[in-house]
């Protein structure tokens, strides 16, 4: 399990930039395993007690000018991050600091997440969520819409979900064609873009997700 999840990871941070230098994508079914549906236990209300309001209902994500009003439950990531946190630089108290290659961007990690394993990247105990973070050259793409345009192409699969695409930010998540739950995000610098990839395994989304959320909020330039 080790070495396939950390290689999948190793590889979907090169897809981006091939993809920008040679004009072509990867075949469907190549590309960063993608998010599918999952359903969780629904709570009974007792005779004398009613239902409880819907968990979705209370995690609606804030939206502004350019964010996408999807719905609550995507696919298999069971809620959506807030969007308004997304790569704020959010990073809790604890937690160890990731940087690219390069030194430029920089990620939040749990303290007990391998982070020496893969370079610029963070693996959960188990191997059972990962983020890989990258800084992009704009001059690979030639603006941040083409960079936009090439990852809606490599990644995901035809039902992917944007959730932001603004001049500054894009996000997106995997749609229901596989039960991982995965989500890009991309900071626009000017001159590169700084990038989170998290891949959580179906099977453990109900103990990663939030975690993993957290994650994405972390992402900023390095100071």
């Amino acid at each position: 399990m080790h070495n396939r999840f950390a290689s999948r990871a190793l590889l979907a941070g090169l897809v981006l930039a091939t993809a920008a230098c040679t004009g072509t994508a990867p075949a469907p079914g190549t590309s960063t395993p993608t998010a599918g549906p999952t359903t969780g236990p629904t709570a009974q209300p007792t005779a004398q007690a009613t239902p409880a309001p819907s968990p979705s209902a209370a995690a609606t994500p804030t939206t502004e000018p350019g964010m996408t009003a999807a719905p609550t439950a995507t696919g298999a990531t069971g809620g959506l991050p807030d969007l308004a946190r997304i790569a704020a630089g959010e990073t809790p108290a604890g937690w160890k600091e990731v940087r690219s290659t390069d030194g430029v961007c920089r990620m939040a990690v749990p303290p007990d997440w391998d982070t020496e394993t893969m370079p610029s990247a963070g693996i959960s105990p188990g191997f059972e969520a990962q983020a890989l973070m990258s800084n992009d050259q704009l001059a690979n793409y030639g603006s941040f819409d083409a960079y936009i345009e090439t990852a809606k192409t490599v990644y995901f699969g035809p039902d992917r979900i944007v959730l932001i695409e603004t001049d500054e930010l894009f996000l997106m998540t995997a749609g229901p064609s596989t039960p991982d739950a995965s989500f890009l995000v991309g900071r626009n610098l000017g001159e590169s873009v700084c990038g989170i990839l998290l891949t959580i395994r179906g099977n453990a989304i109900a103990d990663f997700l939030a975690t993993g959320q957290q994650v994405l909020y972390s992402l900023a330039p390095a100071d």
